[in-house]
């Protein structure tokens, strides 16, 4: 007991030294917070060069295929139809036609009798050689001498015509011209005829003048003609246009004489 009440007085005693000693000197007490956290380090700011821009991409442009121009047949004119320069061949022609269109484009002298409606009683005696020609007109019915001519000669190249009075016996001057029109004269020739043919279809197999024919049928500005053309030499020997219309139809035939003709038969010979 005692020693309880001596640790109390002891305890009492340090108590007023403490209080006594604050009351004079103030005691610091300086304590460094290492829990605080450090200010943050300024970070210098530093400016990157900028990234490359990317290069554009061209266009891929595709190089289209190389096209072949084809430059579009000249047709040929309908003079050069007449002149037999144009040659049928259209793909559509049944071959035997065909065949026989191949052989007249190779003719170029022909003797024949050229013979028109109405009735085929116009006929003409025709020579053919190369680019000339002679027509020996039909007998008129009634003439005037000194104005009268019965050959006209003709250049299907210049197309030029002159004619002349070849006739003994109503004639006043043989070698006398006369300037005429080439178109009142010119008529197609069987050649140029078997040029004009198109899709033209083999309906047959005939005779004229003791030859061996060919007929051919065709459409032609919506009408059906028809052409009948030597077995031989390939030339139309007769042309009948429109073979349904009810009235007659236009018809012309050729009666081939001779497949040989003289630079004479087509030049004007002086006569005294």
């Amino acid at each position: 007991m005692k020693k309880v009440a001596l640790i109390i007085a002891v305890l009492m005693m340090v108590s007023l030294f403490l209080t006594a000693c604050g009351g004079k000197t103030e005691l610091t007490t300086v304590v460094e917070d290492e829990g605080a956290p450090a200010e943050p380090a300024v970070e210098e700011k530093v400016e990157l060069p900028p990234a490359p821009e990317a290069p554009e991409e061209e266009p891929v442009v595709e190089e289209e295929p190389a096209v072949e121009v084809i430059e579009p047949e000249e047709e040929e004119d309908d003079m050069g139809a007449i002149t037999g320069e144009a040659v049928a061949d259209t793909g559509c022609m049944d071959p035997s036609i065909q065949a026989l269109v191949d052989k007249a484009k190779d003719v170029d002298e022909l003797h024949y009798l050229m013979r028109e409606t109405p009735y085929l009683r116009k006929e003409s005696e025709v020579f053919v050689k190369d680019e000339k020609m002679k027509i020996v007109l039909p007998e008129p019915p009634a003439f005037i001498r000194g104005e009268y001519y019965n050959a006209v000669y003709l250049d299907t190249d210049t197309k030029e015509a002159i004619a002349y009075c070849e006739d003994r016996k109503r004639c006043d001057d043989y070698n006398e011209p006369f300037d005429v029109e080439y178109d009142d004269y010119y008529r197609l020739t069987p050649m140029d005829w078997a040029m004009t043919l198109g899709c033209a279809e083999n309906i047959g197999t005939e005779t004229m003048y003791n030859r061996d024919v060919i007929v051919a049928e065709y459409e032609k500005d919506g009408k059906t003609n028809r052409m009948w053309l030597y077995n031989y030499y390939g030339v139309t020997s007769q042309i009948i246009e429109d073979v349904e219309a009810k009235e007659p139809a236009a018809q012309r035939t050729f009666e081939v004489l001779s497949k040989s003709v003289t630079d004479e038969d087509v030049v004007h010979q002086y006569m005294e």
